[in-house]
């Protein structure tokens, strides 16, 4: 249960994102001020996020050999020099890195630069932040530190929405000062694990962590360079499509493995007994209600919220938001794939899955950059997110060892019932006329509606048939 706590806390930080997506869509547009806070701020923050994700599966498991003060800090000064390293190379390298992966954007390529040099100023504040929330999390506190991730985002949304001329550069210094007041935050927390780990657990696998950070890079990048050389706005197109149809379902799924791993981390012989495949399908059913009811709202999502702005690339985002959002159930089974082979005491010192796993996403969001984009336009790089984790998860691949209950079932079904009960309120209050039609606000309350309807159903059934006690064995 404390990946739902934290999936509840971060559903404000979705709120956030979405709020942000729409002040950039109605005051920059798909133009060029858009296209460069956006590529600087997917190429930095996307790595700085990547990083986040990936250096707790290392972090973890040290705190929990060695829980102290001492190890605290020592891994705290090591990410704060791996920062100011990162910081460094993006101030120096901003003009290259925009040069080599938007040659083409003739507009705004000045304004990127100064973009990616102050994003990059965020990351010795996040690196050590990755450290404090690792001892978080040993002492089972996902939900304070992920409230505390929320403060730059917070800090952009006030930049957009308290400035209507020329928000981009004081919108970046508001993430890096909004970085450093999670990381205060985090310290005052004292995030020291109390104990060691009494039992022979998994090992850091340091190698395997840095192929998963260069992997990620290299795909984030990739995917960047493919959406520029779609022409002007098609940055903007596929960070809005990814953030609208994809975070929520991407933050919940992150959200149920980190606990799961902590858990294995700190005690490895409940990993016995836990069954991984249950896990899939649990979480699995889970992501099927917000990625369903995003699904059904989609229309309202499209054209009511993102397209009542300067944005003007409709008929191309909306094939791009229905490839999204199938990406959140590739991302939970290659993740799961990864939380096992990285948790397997017999298996944790091999990086050699890992490489290969990261070889088979990358080569395959390549060839979906390369051979597809020139032919069906930007979709393909969101066809590539979703083949990209599948041929990762192909190649990390184990069989069900185990038999499941049957009841895991229940948690699919009560996500496709509570779907369906959100269609029927979307279609039934969309078509009644109670609500404005075309505007902002009457498509966000019909959004609000469907969501709740559908998150109420959901919930009664899983105590209805008693599936509800499942996910806390489980997750």
């Amino acid at each position: 249960m404390a990946g739902l706590r934290q999936f509840v806390v971060q559903l404000l930080g979705l709120g956030l994102a979405v709020v942000i997506s729409v002040l950039i869509s109605h005051q920059l547009g798909a133009g060029a001020q858009a296209d460069a806070f956006l590529l600087g701020r997917r190429l930095v923050t996307g790595l700085q996020e990547l990083m986040t994700q990936v250096l707790v599966l290392v972090f973890i498991p040290m705190l929990a050999m060695r829980p102290g003060k001492e190890a605290m800090v020592r891994l705290a000064s090591q990410a704060a020099l791996l920062g100011m390293l990162g910081a460094a190379l993006f101030w120096g390298g901003a003009a290259c890195i925009v040069e080599v992966i938007a040659p083409d954007m003739s507009q705004g390529k000045m304004l990127a630069r100064d973009v990616i040099r102050i994003f990059g100023l965020s990351l010795p504040f996040a690196l050590v932040a990755v450290v404090l929330s690792s001892g978080l999390n040993l002492q089972q506190k996902f939900a304070l530190p992920a409230l505390l991730r929320l403060f730059p985002r917070i800090g952009v949304m006030l930049a957009f929405a308290g400035l209507a001329v020329a928000p981009v550069l004081p919108a970046t210094w508001a993430y890096v000062g909004g970085s450093a007041l999670a990381l205060l935050g985090l310290v005052l927390l004292r995030p020291l694990p109390k104990q060691a780990s009494t039992t022979n657990g998994p090992r850091p696998n340091v190698v395997a962590a840095l192929v998963l950070v260069l992997g990620g890079q290299v795909a984030l990048w990739l995917e960047t360079a493919f959406a520029a050389r779609t022409g002007l706005g098609g940055v903007t197109i596929l960070e809005l499509s990814q953030r609208m149809a994809a975070l929520l379902g991407n933050t919940l799924a992150l959200a149920l493995i980190m606990p799961l791993f902590a858990r294995w981390a700190a005690n490895p012989d409940r990993r016995s007994r836990d069954n991984t495949w249950a896990v899939i399908i649990v979480a699995g059913g889970i992501l099927i209600l917000p990625q369903g009811v995003l699904a059904v709202v989609a229309p309202s999502v499209i054209h009511d919220l993102i397209g009542l702005g300067a944005f003007d690339a409709m008929a191309e985002m909306t094939p791009l938001y229905w490839v999204m959002l199938l990406a959140p159930f590739a991302t939970l089974l290659s993740r799961v794939f990864l939380v096992y082979r990285l948790t397997c005491p017999e298996q944790a010192h091999s990086p050699m899955p890992v490489v290969l796993a990261m070889l088979a996403d990358v080569v395959v969001r390549i060839i979906c950059g390369v051979v597809l984009v020139p032919v069906v336009g930007i979709e393909a790089i969101g066809l590539g997110m979703v083949l990209g984790p599948l041929a990762s998860a192909g190649v990390l691949w184990m069989p069900c060892k185990a038999a499941m209950p049957s009841r895991v079932l229940g948690v699919p079904l009560a996500a496709s019932v509570g779907v369906g009960v959100a269609a029927l309120v979307y279609v039934v209050i969309g078509n009644a006329g109670w609500l404005p039609d075309g505007t902002m606000e009457g498509a966000l309350l019909l959004i609000t509606l469907s969501g709740l309807a559908a998150a109420a159903v959901f919930l009664a059934l899983l105590f209805r048939f008693k599936v509800f006690g499942l996910l806390k064995e489980v997750l």
